[in-house]
């Protein structure tokens, strides 16, 4: 059976520290934890494998084990390969060399496939059995899907060809889907109340929403058009915004005084009136 791919799991490059391993882990936990996902099946199954990646990957006899065999997921091409230039003339191989292709995986973040990118990479091959150090300026275009292949012809070994293997990286706020994603917002109970104007990252930068006011069963959002590009036709997707109530965990003295004061000017709502006017 094929091991779990917990670098894959957690977003980050295998030669990632251990520093890198728990900050990913951490935001991904915010991300994917039940207490933020209430009644969501699929977010506890995740969260189960994120916790899962981090066991092992931060303790070091565990990650030694892991690391001894690993390899990295397999890449399932679900579109029509696109063919890449070089930017670096190098030797040709000989006419009748034996054709072998090669592989090289490149990670991406949603960031770099919201604006297409271009990634250096180097790798070693072999022409008429000498070896050479090839580098590679290979362009990521917007709406890069993971696990695609990119062509890049004659530039395996010998005769064969390069196939540059898109990896979507896991992001530490947004989830994706299809070409939409969605980010949860912690927000304040006195902001959901007023109606505050808060701020919420998209993959091009910070912009602000106004909440309405009071409305307190539905604090969903959407910003049209700052989802992810579709390769074809670069039409973009939408970003849901889906914002929650973070309670405290406890109060200090001081807070509970200013709390009570408030109390005293808190209107009541036509249900709490009905159960007072009951109790009376």
């Amino acid at each position: 059976m094929a091991k779990k791919d917990y670098y894959f799991i957690l977003g980050i490059d295998p030669s990632a520290s251990q520093k890198a391993i728990k900050s990913a882990y951490r935001q991904l936990a915010l991300k994917y934890h039940p207490d933020h996902n209430p009644q969501n099946a699929k977010a506890a199954d995740r969260f189960k494998l994120i916790r899962e990646a981090y066991d092992v990957l931060s303790n070091a006899d565990a990650k030694r084990n892991y690391d001894f065999d690993y390899q990295p997921r397999q890449a399932q091409p679900k579109r029509p390969a696109a063919k890449k230039k070089a930017t670096k003339t190098t030797k040709r191989p000989a006419a009748g060399a034996r054709k072998k292709n090669l592989r090289y995986n490149v990670f991406v973040t949603l960031e770099d496939v919201a604006r297409g990118v271009e990634k250096t990479i180097r790798y070693i091959r072999t022409v008429d059995g000498e070896k050479e150090t090839i580098q590679l300026n290979v362009k990521i275009p917007k709406g890069a899907y993971h696990q695609q292949r990119l062509k890049v012809t004659n530039f395996g070994a010998e005769a064969g060809d390069l196939f540059v293997i898109v990896h979507l990286q896991n992001h530490p706020l947004f989830q994706v889907d299809g070409l939409n994603i969605s980010v949860n917002v912690p927000i304040n109970y006195l902001q959901a109340a007023e109606g505050a104007t808060v701020e919420v990252p998209t993959l091009t930068g910070v912009r602000r929403i106004k909440l309405r006011s009071c409305d307190f069963d539905n604090l969903q959002y959407e910003l049209r058009g700052q989802g992810l590009p579709d390769l074809n036709t670069g039409q973009k997707g939408d970003l849901v915004v889906y914002c929650f109530i973070e309670h405290p965990k406890r109060l200090n003295p001081h807070q509970k005084n200013a709390l009570q004061k408030a109390l005293s000017s808190w209107p009541q709502g036509d249900m709490m009136q009905e159960y007072q006017s009951y109790l009376s």
